[in-house]
């Protein structure tokens, strides 16, 4: 072997060990979640389209159910906002009557005073529900562009400002909120 041949020869050495110390510190990156993710893209190419395995594994995909979930939550503060906001209203009802129908505990029926304190609580509460609607959408926010185990897009850009501007117009005409406070659009 001549001299020449053998440098060659360990600079090829060389480059391939780079490579696999590359590719391990990689590999040490990836998190528990993300090797997950490869293990169910993969098993989910050797289910058959359109079949029921295909569909409850597309519907089960990891990011999609998380979108769902996040989608859930707003409409969980919505509704919730909703119910505090019905609530608050017939409170007012009562104190403007002066028929107060709420009780502290059977038979014992609150004062004035009492029924305020409760409207105060409830508009904290609904104030709290509508500050954590960004936070949820801003959680969302992380999934958009992503694919699912099928490779499509979840939810494009376009179609989360869509659906963020649904969001803050439903908020802003049922209870006139606005949910961003002053930021301008």
């Amino acid at each position: 072997m001549m001299p020449h041949e053998n440098k060659t020869e360990k600079t090829k050495m060389l480059e391939e060990a780079k490579e696999n110390s590359d590719l391990i510190t990689f590999i040490k990156s990836l998190t528990k979640e993300e090797i997950q993710r490869v293990r169910d893209t993969r098993d989910y190419d050797e289910i058959k389209p359109h079949t029921p395995a295909w569909r409850v594994a597309l519907y089960n995909d990891s990011i999609r159910s998380a979108l769902r979930l996040k989608k859930s939550t707003i409409r969980k503060r919505i509704l919730t906002i909703h119910d505090l906001t019905n609530n608050i209203t017939r409170l007012k009802d009562q104190l403007e009557s002066g028929k107060i129908t709420e009780e502290i505990k059977t038979g014992i029926r609150m004062n004035e005073r009492e029924v305020e304190s409760l409207i105060r609580q409830n508009s904290w509460l609904r104030d709290g529900e509508v500050e954590a609607i960004p936070r949820t959408l801003a959680e969302m926010r992380g999934l958009v562009g992503h694919k699912d185990v099928a490779r499509n897009i979840v939810m494009s850009k376009e179609e989360f400002d869509k659906y963020v501007q649904d969001i803050e117009d439903d908020v802003k005409s049922q209870f006139g909120y606005v949910i961003f406070g002053e930021l301008e659009r």
